[in-house]
């Protein structure tokens, strides 16, 4: 979008970036031996870290199931008696939507290719805690950002992790970080 703005004309005052690689054509593509169980597993994860709860739901327990429906049913059930997400009496096909809309944005990030160089800088907020291991395997300058523009690329270092950089008490930090880096005239105190 940064880039569509300044093709037009605009100029991108700020670009900033929260904790994501850019798009790597030489990796394998995120979908490509996923199965449903596969993503399901990832949802449960990702609640897991951004509750601190655990739900005893690994990928390998879900397949041990005798069938999808079961092992939906049984996640259903988790995220239910722990009050995530979900209305007690919600029904299976809102926690099939949410592992359909998480699955098709990972693909649409794989997918995403960088059009052009932004004449302005990047700055790109980095959790310093990673579950990723794919993250911690991703050399690229910046995270391939450094690619994406012709200026340079500022890394910011937050505490928590994907997730959780985005939650009390971490977002505090984030929004003091966002804040000082934003062009002078333009800055607000987000922390507050």
């Amino acid at each position: 979008m940064a880039w569509q703005l300044e093709q037009q004309g605009e100029t991108v005052a700020f670009l900033a970036i929260l904790d994501t690689s850019a798009p790597d054509s030489k990796q394998p593509h995120p979908t490509a031996a996923s199965t449903e169980i596969n993503w399901l597993a990832e949802i449960v994860l990702v609640f897991e870290e951004l509750t601190g709860l655990a739900l005893n739901l690994s990928l390998e327990q879900l397949q041990r199931l005798p069938d999808l429906e079961t092992a939906y049913t049984q996640v259903m059930q988790a995220f239910q008696q722990r009050q995530i997400l979900f209305a007690p009496k919600a029904p299976i096909a809102e926690l099939k939507a949410w592992v359909n809309t998480y699955r098709l944005t990972v693909q649409g990030h794989a997918d995403y290719q960088i059009p052009g160089k932004l004449r302005g800088p990047i700055h790109l907020f980095r959790a310093q805690e990673h579950l990723s291991e794919e993250l911690l395997k991703d050399t690229r300058d910046a995270w391939g950002w450094a690619e994406g523009t012709h200026a340079k690329v500022v890394e910011h270092w937050v505490p928590g992790t994907h997730v959780t950089m985005m939650t009390s008490p971490q977002v505090k930090t984030l929004a003091a970080q966002l804040s000082q880096s934003l062009p002078p005239g333009k800055r607000k105190d987000l922390a507050g």
